[in-house]
C-alpha cells in the first residue's frame, strides 16, 4: 500500500478508493478537494487491493474505521457477487461500485447512474443511447429526458432496456449496421460500446462509456461527479 497518512488525526473520518492500482491512479484527489473545498476533518485514502485479496477485504470491512468506499471499475462486478445488502439499483443492474458502512454492515449501492444525470442534464432533452450494458441500467434508472431513442444490432436488447426507463418518458428503437451512423437528432448521445463509427452534429452532446480521454465526456466526468455527490452525502450525514 505505502499512502501516507499526514494530516489525519484521531478525529478524521476516513473513506477509501479501492482499487488493484488505487494509489497509482491518483482519483482519490478527486475526492479529497471536495472535502477540502467544504472544510471538514475527512480523508480519502487510496488502497491498492489485490483481486485474491478483495473477499477478505470486504468482510474486514464494516468492522474498520472506514465510513465508505468508492471500488474502481475492475471490482464492479465481483462486488456484486460476494454481497448481499446493496440497494435496488444495483441488484437490477449487475454491478456495485460503492459502499456504505451503515449500523454495522456492509450497504452496497451504484452511484454512476445518478452521477450520469446530474453530470448531463438530461430533463426535457432528447437521449439516444447505444448499447445494453450494466453501467446503461444504471443511467436509465435516473434519466429525465422527455425521450429516449435506444440504438442496437439486436432489437431485443432495446427492449429489455425499456423496463428500465422512468414512466412518462418516450421510448424509440433504432437498429443500427455496419458502417457511418450520423447522430443530429438528439440532444445527447451516451455509446457504451464504442465499436461503431459513429458521427456526430456539432449540437449533440456525446458521453463515451470508457476511460480513455478523448474529446467527448467519459467515465472520468462521471467519477469526478460521484465525488461531488458522495462527498456531499458522507459529509451532511457523519
Amino acid at each position: 500500500m505505502g499512502y501516507p497518512i499526514e494530516m489525519i488525526d484521531k478525529e478524521t473520518a476516513l473513506y477509501s478508493l479501492i482499487g488493484e492500482s488505487a494509489i497509482e491512479s491518483k482519483k482519490d484527489a478527486l475526492f479529497n478537494d471536495y472535502f477540502k473545498a467544504s472544510d471538514v476533518n475527512a480523508k480519502m485514502m487510496p488502497l491498492n487491493i489485490r483481486m485474491d485479496d478483495i473477499g477478505f477485504f470486504i468482510f474486514g470491512f464494516k468492522d474498520s474505521q472506514i465510513k465508505a468506499g468508492y471500488f474502481q471499475q475492475e471490482y464492479w462486478a465481483r462486488l456484486y457477487d460476494i454481497l448481499d445488502d446493496m440497494n435496488e439499483e444495483a441488484k437490477v443492474c449487475g454491478i456495485v461500485d460503492t459502499i456504505d458502512v451503515i449500523a454495522g454492515k456492509n450497504i452496497a449501492y451504484l452511484s454512476q447512474g445518478r452521477a450520469a444525470e446530474s453530470l448531463l442534464n438530461t430533463k426535457g432533452k432528447k437521449v439516444g443511447i447505444y448499447g445494453n450494458t450494466a453501467s446503461v441500467k444504471s443511467i436509465l434508472h435516473h434519466l429525465k429526458a422527455k425521450e429516449i431513442v435506444l440504438y442496437d444490432e439486436i432489437v431485443e436488447n432495446c427492449a429489455e432496456l425499456m423496463q428500465y426507463i422512468p414512466d412518462g418518458i418516450s421510448v424509440d428503437i433504432e437498429r443500427v449496421q455496419d458502417g457511418a451512423i450520423m447522430i443530429e437528432d438528439c440532444d445527447i448521445f451516451i455509446d457504451s460500446l464504442q465499436d461503431k463509427d459513429f458521427t456526430y452534429h456539432d449540437s449533440v452532446q456525446v458521453l463515451e462509456l470508457t476511460y480513455h480521454d478523448n474529446k467527448h465526456l467519459n467515465f472520468n466526468d462521471i467519477e469526478k461527479e460521484i465525488a461531488k455527490i458522495k462527498t456531499k452525502e458522507w459529509t451532511e450525514n457523519g
